[in-house]
């Protein structure tokens, strides 16, 4: 059976996100929010490799370590390919790099 809650959607939009109305963003805008958090995730996940970006870059099939430190740096625009890469790699979903913050265990 079904449980029906007694917050109405408003109420619950309205907590998520400190109002009643929802955050209004153009594409571009989505676009650079997404790029950004697959800039910062994927910084973190290189850090913690112990290997050079060209060796890297060998291993994952990419064109250049210059490729990788471009795109931790946020300079140029990641392929479809080259996300997929990274989430293979780092065992992580698509959504992972574009839409979460990573968490780096550091033990």
């Amino acid at each position: 059976m079904k449980r029906k809650s007694t917050q109405s959607k408003g109420d619950l939009l309205k907590a998520a996100t400190g109002s009643g109305q929802p955050e209004r963003l153009s594409l571009a805008e989505n676009r650079e929010k997404l790029y950004d958090k697959f800039y910062n995730n994927l910084r973190l996940l290189v850090a913690t490799e112990t290997i050079s970006m060209t060796d890297l870059a060998r291993e994952l099939g990419l064109q250049s370590g210059t490729r990788i430190a471009s795109l931790t740096y946020g300079k140029g625009k990641p392929e479809m390919e080259e996300i997929i890469i990274f989430a293979k790699h780092y065992k992580c979903t698509i959504d992972d790099l574009l839409y979460k913050s990573v968490q780096i265990s550091w033990v």
